[in-house]
């Protein structure tokens, strides 16, 4: 129990950590400005029509859209295997996750770059993309690691985690349709919502647990307690029974007593 709850103090302080470190970014956004448009120069300098391509259909496949369409379809996968958490915990990663986004690209107002190869509609920082990758492929991972527990399956799903982010955030810089300071802004806020619902799942797993184990306690209780009641009775009720249903047997009869009426005084 103590290295549960420790492990729950790790998480929270873990998302809190990114939450800082997302805030630090978003206050001083100003201080990146040069670097964002050093990277964004390299990458229109190395763009190139074969890539393009691979990288427009990386955008469509790991838009917020997209992440929580597959999100839906892995859900009822798991209600249907009777691991209906995983589907809340994924479905309410992803859902959460669209709405803190969309709320932060309204409060921040911050304009994308002219030179974008595709075009997009709404404010630049956070990058959605990312975050969300972020959010959905740390769920998978987490629950690889819950299912497969041995060293080489943490390890292979680790690197394709992080290789599926470079490779979403690399893609948003490339299309010129993202800051660097924009990936790296949804980089550290997907790490905070996803350390924060992994801490928020893992304080419900415990409560249903422990409501679980109240019921058995109970139950064990009362039927302890029905067998103990069962065992001083029976010796009792067992001779009374046979005197009743046996009316001419050896067992001691209670005589009716009539008692008389005082006579009244005179």
């Amino acid at each position: 129990m103590d290295d549960q709850l420790h492990g729950q103090r790790m998480i929270l302080l873990v998302s809190l950590l990114f939450l800082v470190g997302f805030l630090l970014v978003a206050a001083f956004r100003n201080s990146f400005v040069a670097l964002d448009l050093s990277v964004n120069a390299w990458t229109a300098s190395i763009n190139k029509g074969s890539f393009t391509v691979v990288a427009e259909g990386i955008s469509v496949t790991f838009d917020t859209i997209s992440l929580a369409v597959i999100s839906v379809v892995l859900a009822v996968v798991f209600f249907v295997k009777n691991q209906w958490r995983y589907g809340v915990l994924l479905v309410g990663a992803i859902g959460g996750d669209a709405l803190l986004v969309a709320i932060l690209k309204m409060l921040i107002i911050y304009p994308r770059p002219l030179n974008e190869i595709i075009h997009a509609t709404d404010y630049s920082f956070p990058s959605g993309h990312v975050t969300g990758s972020v959010v959905f492929f740390g769920i998978l991972t987490f629950f690889a690691w819950k299912n497969w527990a041995s060293a080489k399956t943490k390890a292979s799903t680790s690197g394709f985690y992080a290789a599926i982010i470079v490779l979403v955030g690399f893609d948003r810089i490339y299309l010129n349709v993202h800051w660097f300071s924009d990936v790296a802004g949804g980089f550290l806020l997907g790490g905070f919502w996803l350390m924060f619902t992994l801490w928020v799942f893992s304080l419900l797993g415990n409560k249903i647990k422990l409501s679980r184990s109240s019921g058995q306690v109970l139950l064990h209780s009362s039927g302890s307690l029905l067998r103990r009641t069962m065992a001083i009775g029976t010796p009792i009720a067992a001779p009374t029974a046979i005197c009743v249903m046996l009316p001419d047997g050896p067992c001691p009869r209670h005589q009716n007593i009539i008692l008389d009426k005082p006579e009244p005084h005179l």
